[in-house]
């Protein structure tokens, strides 16, 4: 089976700022994706952490209505690819709450290849990317409170920070575009030596 793949060359991780801590969302402003299970998760956070939110979607009215006023909430709405890398590269962490349906996540994916740590839903797609939760920390979906308590660990816990940056570094070298192409050239040339098989006539 092949995979998503990203160029690393492009999320070459940078020297972070360790005394501002945000916790970055990116993705459509659906209820599917969970923003607002983050928005109330950040009840919890302690008052010096901001909240990032990429993106736009059916929810972004009611959403920017309700947390009106909060200064920790910073709505960035669509972000460019090269404000996405900067994103990636100045946050604390990547919070994916998603409830249901996400098969792969390439956000995570880019966010591992840039060293940032990624906490996220316990879904299928997530865990088999994470490599079983070893590259991310996982939480119950629509959980705010698990949320809430795994953030909190990855900004407080430098240690913990560090092992998720390393682990998702090494697990994003295995999506890349080389190794994808790689891949398929090896197909290829499986395919060929199959087709230039001489058939062998069937014995009646």
């Amino acid at each position: 089976m092949l995979y998503n793949g990203i160029e690393l060359e492009r999320f070459v991780p940078g020297r972070r700022d360790r005394r501002s801590r945000s916790v970055l969302f990116l993705g459509r402003h659906e209820k599917r994706k969970g923003l607002d299970l983050l928005l109330e998760a950040m009840a919890e956070l302690p008052e010096d952490v901001s909240v990032l939110i990429g993106g736009n979607g059916p929810d972004s009215p009611r959403l920017r209505d309700q947390y009106r006023g909060d200064p920790r909430v910073v709505w960035l709405g669509h972000v460019s690819e090269a404000t996405k890398l900067e994103l990636l590269h100045r946050s604390s962490v990547l919070c994916a709450p998603s409830r249901h349906g996400e098969s792969f996540g390439v956000v995570l994916l880019e966010a591992m290849a840039a060293g940032l740590p990624v906490v996220a839903s316990d879904l299928p797609g997530y865990r088999a990317l994470s490599n079983n939760a070893t590259a991310a920390r996982l939480v119950p979906p629509a959980d705010p409170a698990a949320l809430a308590r795994e953030l909190i660990r990855v900004l407080s816990d430098e240690h913990l920070a560090d092992s998720l940056r390393t682990a998702g570094l090494q697990r994003a070298c295995h999506f890349s575009l080389d190794g994808l192409a790689e891949r398929y050239v090896e197909i290829y040339e499986d395919l060929l030596v199959t087709a230039r098989r001489p058939l062998v006539p069937e014995r009646h």
